[in-house]
């Protein structure tokens, strides 16, 4: 009821207001990345791009953790919702020169052609230090784009660690959570 009058007063797009158990890979995601934190303590900030109204990177333990999105009002909403995380308006492009435990980019990336797509994550990579990127694979149709992650973050020197079983999703697709890390061999 909160996030409701919330997104009258604020004006963010409705589909903000599923909750973190609407969204079936949200909270198996959360927890991987959780457990992940705490097992191996890498070094660096937890941002999550396209993070709406932050739900799930405020979830994520970690002090350092920000989350980035482009719609103004949304991080409007987010920084009410969720006090205690940093909150930006931006997307790849406003993250610069920081070293990133973890970068979380899920369900939006396939409403990106597949060359911008790309150039998102090149920027990205070429301005950050970053130890694991989180993804979303979804089909298509009915998504308007399906990147194949394994060959382009392979390209940019990450492995696949983690690929979930998959999640159900808009008009009975399937939504896998990939989980990628930087080689060392590269």
């Amino acid at each position: 009821m909160y996030r409701e009058y919330l997104q009258k007063m604020i004006g963010f797009d409705k589909w903000h207001l599923n909750s973190l158990n609407e969204r079936f890979y949200a909270l198996p995601t959360i927890n991987r990345i959780n457990e992940i934190l705490q097992k191996e303590n890498p070094a660096g900030t937890v941002i999550e791009v396209g993070c709406g109204l932050g739900d799930i990177i405020s979830a994520i333990h970690r002090r350092e953790r920000m989350g980035y999105d482009i719609d103004k009002r949304a991080v409007r909403g987010a920084r009410i919702l969720h006090p205690l995380t940093r909150f930006r308006t931006g997307s790849f492009d406003a993250v610069r020169d920081k070293k990133i435990a973890v970068l979380i980019a899920l369900n939006f990336l396939h409403r990106i052609d597949d060359k911008e797509c790309s150039q998102y994550f090149r920027d990205l990579l070429c301005y950050n230090e970053v130890d694991r990127i989180v993804v979303d694979a979804v089909q298509s149709p009915p998504y308007q784009y399906a990147h194949d992650y394994e060959k382009l973050l392979g390209d940019l020197g990450y492995t696949l660690e983690y690929k979930s079983r998959g999640y159900a999703a808009y008009r009975h697709s399937i939504r896998k959570i990939l989980y990628f890390r930087k080689s060392w061999d590269v």
